[in-house]
């Protein structure tokens, strides 16, 4: 059974990289323009 913190971690870590990816598709869009 996961704890209530370990789902905390995960979908804050999930958050994190979601954010980094979508900084990272704009920098590529922007770049390639």
């Amino acid at each position: 059974m996961v704890g209530a913190q370990q789902v905390g971690e995960i979908m804050r870590v999930s958050k994190v990289k979601n954010r980094y990816r979508r900084m990272r598709r704009m920098e590529d869009a922007l770049a390639s323009s």
